[in-house]
């Protein structure tokens, strides 16, 4: 099936539709860690992974994957480094990369890398800044970004093929720390934070390929810091956070649309106010976690948050001729073949269940696969990207085996 503008946005309302049509939060298990704040997070596809932090006794190194598809955390190979908080994390490829931070009154500018496949850390070229904590840090394809902290605002990029930093243009506005930084396609967003004295409500957008920022409409609801934003699918999101005043703890939760640069307050979250916590995107979920509440309490409590938009994927268009995609045999209780007209350079397949949950990704090699994946029973959606533009979808059936 070749997606024409037209097809592109009815099966992509089809196939990406929430099944309740509602924003929901439904608590899930505690973070097996323990109470703690200023934790951070990576994702390497369906895998998230918390760590570090701290609770005003103990500076934690400790590494927790979650499983959302069964709700359960198990813990892995600690940092090979000393415990910190206001650390900076994010993912590039199939690696997690974690480093900076801080155990006060000193500050670091150690980096990482986390192989998931084997369980272990290895270290890396120190980041090139000076050291820090409450910086911001997110990747974009295949390059990772560090920027800002207290009293800082300069911006920079890792290579993890060739292990080296590379200086880019400031973040604007001023210096800020513990502020908001998350991807949604090819840019990146940065906004909120504190620093100086001041306390901010401004939103930037990072386009890599000019190394420019653009400002964005202003985070709703006043300025705040100690916030978390992540994104899922096309959106971005602002959760929690302090405002600057007594008590100013923050609920809040706001969807960003980078399309039409608005932003649109969603059912506040779960858990109650919350700041110092963290979050992260699963497939079409979000996940938010840990943190101080309004009482001074550290938390371990985790939300899970099905949004009731359409969840949009970035880049959606049309293809310059048309490819065919067909799976075979279809119904099918074990394997099935996923065939393309074409050979593609840099094509992937993606399926996704009903309720849109990702359940496998890899690339595609040669017009041909067979897959013996152990799906459940129900209804999927075949995809076939290229340079992450679905291009054709095709939907399969799995039967009951017996």
């Amino acid at each position: 099936m070749r997606l024409t503008k037209a097809t592109s946005l009815a099966l992509l309302i089809l196939f990406y539709a929430i099944a309740n049509g509602q924003d929901t939060w439904t608590q899930k298990s505690d973070f097996n860690g323990g109470p703690r704040y200023w934790v951070k997070t990576f994702t390497i596809g369906d895998r998230a992974f918390v760590l570090s932090g701290g609770n005003n006794i103990t500076y934690f190194y400790d590494l927790w994957e979650y499983d959302s598809t069964i709700d359960v955390w198990t813990q892995r190979a600690s940092l090979p480094a000393v415990g910190r908080t206001s650390a900076v994390a994010f993912s590039v490829g199939n690696k997690g990369y974690f480093g900076t931070g801080s155990m006060f009154p000193t500050y670091f500018n150690d980096f990482w890398e986390y192989d998931p496949d084997s369980d272990t850390w290895s270290q890396r070229a120190d980041f090139a800044g000076v050291a820090r904590h409450g910086a911001v840090g997110f990747s974009i394809g295949n390059k990772g970004y560090i920027g800002g902290g207290y009293g800082l605002s300069d911006f920079w990029e890792y290579e993890p093929s060739t292990d080296i930093w590379t200086q880019k243009t400031n973040i604007p506005g001023g210096n800020r720390g513990v502020a908001v930084g998350f991807s949604i396609g090819n840019n990146g967003y940065v906004g909120t934070g504190a620093g100086g004295g001041s306390y901010y409500d401004d939103f930037w957008e990072y386009e890599p390929s000019t190394d420019t920022w653009t400002q964005r409409a202003d985070v709703p609801n006043g300025n705040r810091y100690a916030s978390f934003g992540f994104s899922i699918c096309n959106f971005g999101y602002v959760v929690g956070g302090l405002r600057p005043n007594a008590n100013g703890f923050k609920q809040d939760f706001w969807q960003y649309n980078p399309t039409l640069d608005t932003w649109t307050q969603k059912d506040d979250y779960g858990g109650g106010k919350v700041a110092c916590h963290v979050g992260f995107g699963l497939g079409q979920k979000g996940f938010v976690g840990t943190g101080v509440d309004s009482l001074f309490q550290n938390r371990n409590d985790f939300w899970e948050y099905i949004p009731v938009d359409t969840c949009i994927i970035s880049g959606v268009n049309e293809f310059n001729e048309e490819i065919l995609l067909s799976l075979y045999p279809n119904p099918t209780s074990t394997y099935f073949n996923i065939k393309t007209s074409r050979e593609l350079d840099i094509g992937s397949v993606e399926i996704f269940s009903s309720l849109g949950d990702r359940v496998y990704s890899n690339s595609l090699p040669g017009k041909e696969i067979i897959l013996n994946e152990e799906f459940k029973e129900g209804i999927y959606f075949v995809c076939i990207l290229y340079a992450n533009n679905i291009i054709s979808m095709e939907k399969l059936v799995i039967t009951n085996s017996e």
